[in-house]
């Protein structure tokens, strides 16, 4: 083993080459989470191998201490070690002297320092105390995007430190331009428009890196002040997009459709409309177009969202193109048709998209995928809206089997299955499907408050459906409905005509129980958020149009004593009626009639 490197060698060459991969930069020493140890990630490699096959470096010539001298080593990472192995065509013996004696030129010179290192490292250790943390969790997708993210802030290095050092300079010659010889036009010339645009750019990437990192770790409050930060300082293409989705999967909805339309929408920003048509700027505006389209679909603006779903169709064909994986996009999109033609009342139409995507869907994943899952419940819940229960259960039930036997405990595969308990419970009526999901959302919610609570508190309003006991069901209501302050803060969009459903359907169940003056509160208070919100967003016309005829009913009670009340009701059900911009024939009709009829009690 005389041509082994002596541990004396290995700690001088670490030590020369500054603990930094020579090829990489990357650094080579990391804390352990014992104190008292560290990580060592750097090897002693061979520049003339010291093994004749396969190595073809070496070098017959050399003696056993000449092949074990620090003049034949380099100090590198495992990977780049594993590189230099790998493709000794490439990395041939004079180009790794040459990168061993720059590498330790540039350090002896100044010129590589720790400090241009600072916000790499960062990410190294972040990126390996996620991977302890998030091994049980399996949330390998976090660690790959990490890791990408922190390979493209390394690429970057070099060009924002040798523009962070002309800048530097160039303020130094301009503030020596205006303070000692004021010069204004040279002070200008040194300090121009663009160097200024760049340097912004700059901060604001950093700015955004340091907000995913929070994101990743959990932190959303110190999350959403870097996003914010980065935007006000700079807003370009990928820091309005990502701070978009951060407000979207926290279902601040409105605010994520105000930064989605500086990218996409009429007025977007000037730097968005400078930026360059290209692979990756355009599969920015396809998610843009789609996560728009997902929150118009909630919000029951089926225009709109339709919109944005032929606005991402057209980008996904040039997208396909270039690279046939964007089709896990193009089958997003599908799915979303799919969901807005249900909403029409276009089951049969729908059924159609959705087939399309678990077609496509079986093509690219695993049968027992998350994605198949998904498509199979987009099926159920349509065949459920046709009323055909057998098939709903069908595919209800694949989707149920798929979920349960994948390791949900991941974030993503316990959302769905929380939904998927729910429509099951619709159909069935079992309980169980009910408390599970229920149960779930509680779990859910504890780790992500705010973009869990519309769905905790949807699957709590079916808890309350199920619950025989008077008392027992206002408490649920009313525990939800306190809430009623904090949750418009959040989102009045949202969160308006969610509340505004709760009254009336909590009014229909004190009605049951022959509680007609407190119902009459709860509808009084129900139609009042339908109308806040209607001014705003007249898409929930057909469920304002079923509460207000509650409160009719209710007022009918006591005809005489309610007059004036019941008539400003009628005109406003009137009025409701011929703004209705509803595609559902049978409604329409149902309560033309009933216009007619109470038209005619009060003329």
């Amino acid at each position: 083993m005389k041509r082994d490197f002596t541990q004396k060698t290995i700690s001088t060459l670490r030590k020369r080459a500054g603990e930094m991969c020579t090829i990489c930069k990357r650094l080579t020493s990391i804390p352990h989470t014992d104190p008292e140890k560290s990580i060592s990630l750097g090897e002693a490699a061979h520049i003339k191998g010291k093994n004749n096959s396969p190595n073809k470096r070496f070098d017959n010539l050399l003696s056993d201490e000449e092949v074990a001298n620090i003049s034949n080593s380099i100090w590198l990472c495992r990977e780049c070690h594993k590189k230099i192995d790998t493709d000794e065509l490439h990395f041939t013996v004079q180009y790794l002297k040459d990168a061993k004696k720059q590498h330790e030129s540039d350090l002896t010179s100044g010129k590589l320092n720790y400090t241009k290192f600072i916000e790499y490292q960062k990410l190294e250790f972040e990126v390996h105390y996620l991977r302890q943390e998030l091994d049980n969790k399996a949330n390998f997708k976090l660690i790959e995007k990490l890791e990408k993210e922190k390979q493209q802030f390394k690429e970057k290095i070099d060009d924002i430190e040798k523009m962070l050092l002309n800048s530097a300079n160039s303020l130094e010659k301009a503030k020596k331009c205006f303070f000692e010889l004021n010069d204004l036009e040279a002070t200008l010339n040194l300090i121009n428009e663009d160097t200024l645009i760049k340097e912004e750019i700059t901060i604001a990437q950093k700015r955004l890196l340091t907000a995913q990192v929070k994101e990743a770790q959990g932190k959303n409050n110190e999350a959403e002040i870097n996003y914010q930060k980065s935007i006000d300082i700079y807003p370009y293409l990928e820091n309005l997009f990502y701070y978009g989705k951060f407000l979207y999967n926290n279902v601040q909805y409105t605010n994520a459709v105000k930064l989605f339309k500086r990218i996409v929408g009429p007025g977007n920003d000037n730097s968005v409309k400078k930026t360059d048509l290209n692979y990756e700027s355009i599969h920015i505006l396809n998610r843009t177009c789609l996560f728009l389209a997902y929150i118009f679909q909630t919000l029951n603006d089926d225009s709109s969202a339709t919109q944005y779903i032929n606005n991402a169709l057209s980008f996904q064909k040039y997208l396909i193109d270039k690279n046939p994986k964007e089709i896990d996009f193009h089958i997003n999109t599908l799915s979303v048709q799919g969901i807005l033609l249900n909403k029409k009342g276009q089951y049969r139409e729908a059924l159609r998209f959705h087939k399309k995507a678990l077609e496509l869907t079986e093509i690219i994943f695993d049968k027992n995928s998350h994605e198949v899952a998904s498509c199979l419940a987009n099926l159920g819940i349509t065949y459920f809206d046709l009323n055909e229960k057998e098939d709903a259960k069908k595919y209800l039930m694949q989707a149920l089997n798929i979920l349960e036997g994948i390791q949900y405990k991941v974030e993503r595969n316990k959302s769905s299955l929380a939904q998927l308990y729910l429509w099951l419970f619709r159909l069935t009526n079992d309980e169980i499907y009910c408390n599970k999901s229920y149960n779930l959302y509680l779990e859910l919610s504890e780790y992500n408050p705010k973009k869990y609570l519309r769905d905790k508190i949807i699957s709590q309003i079916d808890v309350a459906a199920i619950t025989i006991n008077l008392k027992e069901k206002e408490n649920l209501y009313e525990n939800i409905l306190s809430q009623e302050n904090d949750l418009v803060s959040i989102d009045k969009n949202l969160y308006e005509p969610l509340l505004a459903n709760i009254y009336r359907i909590f009014s229909i169940d004190l009605i049951n129980h022959n509680k007609l003056e407190k119902a009459l509160l709860m509808i009084n208070k129900s139609i009042q958020l339908f109308t806040i919100n209607a001014k705003r967003n007249p898409n929930n016309s057909q469920d304002f149009i079923i509460a207000i005829n509650l409160q009719i009913d209710l007022l009918l009670q006591d005809k005489k004593n309610n007059k004036v009340e019941l008539e400003n009701s009628i005109y406003l059900f009137r009025d409701l009626m011929h703004n209705n911009t509803s595609n559902s024939k049978i409604f329409s009709e149902v309560f033309e009639n009933r216009l007619n009829y109470l038209l005619s009690e009060i003329n």
